[in-house]
């Protein structure tokens, strides 16, 4: 197959054959993305991914033979960045966490609408974590019941005022470019922060920093 360097090229994973071809459907309205492959369970998806190296992987969490979250292990482990997102309707917060550990970028729901599925396309296409609502917030209530606030004076210690305003854009999920235009700074300037960031709390993600920031009270929610 001739891939269109133009459209953003998806390969989609689900096991139950009415909404996966409800969704193709979908997609075959749309000039900006073209469905590679669609696959039935996890052991399908990890070749299809092989053989065509998508943009983008739309993948649920629960299917036969491999499960989605064990084809996203797979798959990362030799594609460490390509883009994927996890469909389901099991929006547990451990479910969320487990997909965002397993490599996934972003998590949404299979009620979302077609717009809110697009924007999460185009997020995890360029990198960039993304929630749905229900998800983000379900994350943010396991986290805040758990407490863990008592170190918060001295984690603030650690971090300079750049930093920490560095840290409460990115849980807006604001993008390096928003960042930086709002800190007056190059965008190189605000990568370099956020690597350092990374290594200085010990994650390998944006998200992995939302979650330390959450539970450690470093992010003022201004909603």
């Amino acid at each position: 197959m001739e891939i269109n360097k133009q459209k953003t090229s998806i390969i989609i994973a689900d096991d139950h054959e009415l909404y996966l071809d409800g969704l193709v459907n979908m997609f075959h309205n749309e000039q900006h993305y073209e469905v590679l492959a669609t696959c039935r369970n996890g052991n399908q998806l990890i070749q299809s991914t092989l053989k065509y190296r998508p943009d983008v992987i739309i993948t649920d969490i629960h299917m036969p033979e491999k499960s989605g979250l064990d084809a996203i292990r797979d798959i990362k482990k030799s594609m460490p960045l390509i883009g994927i997102l996890v469909l389901s309707n099991l929006d547990s917060e451990y479910r969320i966490i487990e997909a965002l550990q397993a490599g996934a970028k972003g998590y949404i729901s299979k009620s979302m609408s077609k717009t809110d599925l697009f924007d999460a396309i185009e997020k995890v296409k360029k990198h960039e974590p993304y929630l749905c609502k229900s998800s983000s917030s379900k994350l943010t209530r396991m986290i805040v019941s758990h407490g863990f606030h008592d170190d918060a004076k001295s984690h603030l210690e650690i971090f300079s005022p750049l930093e920490l305003q560095i840290i409460q854009l990115l849980c807006e999920e604001r993008t390096i470019k928003e960042i930086a235009s709002t800190l007056f700074k190059s965008e190189r300037t605000i990568e370099n922060h956020r690597t350092k960031l990374f290594e200085k709390i010990k994650v390998k993600s944006t998200i992995g920093l939302v979650v330390f920031a959450v539970k450690n009270g470093l992010y003022k929610d201004s909603k």
